[in-house]
């Protein structure tokens, strides 16, 4: 894998995040009801009057839904309003479903609970596109809270939004921490994350280093495909003649 840096995640981030500064509005589609009981849910987000488009799909509870049955998701015909609520704030849907597909328009409505846990917890204040972001990656409080409690605080918006979608997780921070890594600064955890330096790799490289490998060189000895796991040669033992 070729080396990431966090420059361009945090760019593709807020290129995703660009889009809907003008008009909070977009529309919704949902179609493929499962017996598991989720639905594919795909929302879009315009730039004003630009072509220009941010989305996003993924699969979903259909509970999350609030509003819209199980009945018309799966084969019913009929006008809908349903809301979709997350700690960022809430996405305000209106359109129909027809035969399991349905399609719409859709507002976003930040949360001013939410801001203000951001701001408590010593972190800058978003913008409205990222806020619709942290809605679409949902960012929760309880996500905010808990690196506040590993003790990163004054984070950007986006710092947060790319820890989200990287998979920057509390636990993954706290397990690198018991390591010995912490605090690693963002940009490395993302980069850590971005290449597979998992915990167990870590602790596999501990067991055979003599020395502390710092986080860039645990990212370098990733990209370079060292192969942590593989056991040590065995050493020869010559006898005394």
């Amino acid at each position: 894998m070729k080396p990431a840096t966090y420059g361009l995640v945090a760019l593709m981030a807020l290129a995703f995040a660009g889009p809907v500064r003008a008009d909070m509005t977009g529309s919704w589609e949902v179609r493929d009801y499962r017996s598991n009981g989720k639905v594919s849910f795909k929302v879009r987000f315009r730039d004003g009057g630009r072509s220009s488009w941010t989305s996003s799909s993924s699969d979903v509870p259909l509970a999350g839904l609030r509003g819209l049955s199980a009945d018309l998701a799966q084969r019913g015909v009929g006008d809908v309003r349903f809301e979709v609520s997350r700690d960022a704030g809430s996405l305000e849907c209106a359109g129909r479903m027809s035969g399991g597909r349905g399609s719409g328009s859709c507002r976003f409505v930040a949360d001013p609970s939410f801001v203000e846990a951001l701001r408590a917890s010593g972190y800058r204040a978003p913008s409205e596109s990222d806020l619709l972001t942290c809605w679409i990656h949902d960012v929760s409080r309880t996500f905010l809270a808990d690196l506040h409690s590993l003790g990163y605080r004054s984070l950007a918006a986006d710092e947060l939004i790319n820890m989200k979608i990287q998979g920057v997780s509390p636990q993954y921070v706290r397990e690198l921490g018991k390591l010995g890594y912490s605090p690693v600064p963002v940009d490395q955890l993302i980069n850590m994350k971005i290449q597979g330096v998992s915990p167990e790799f870590v602790r596999r490289v501990l067991a055979r280093s003599h020395t502390r490998p710092s986080a860039s060189q645990l990212i370098e000895m990733k990209i370079m495909g060292a192969d942590a796991a593989a056991p040590e040669a065995p050493r020869r033992h010559s006898r005394a003649m």
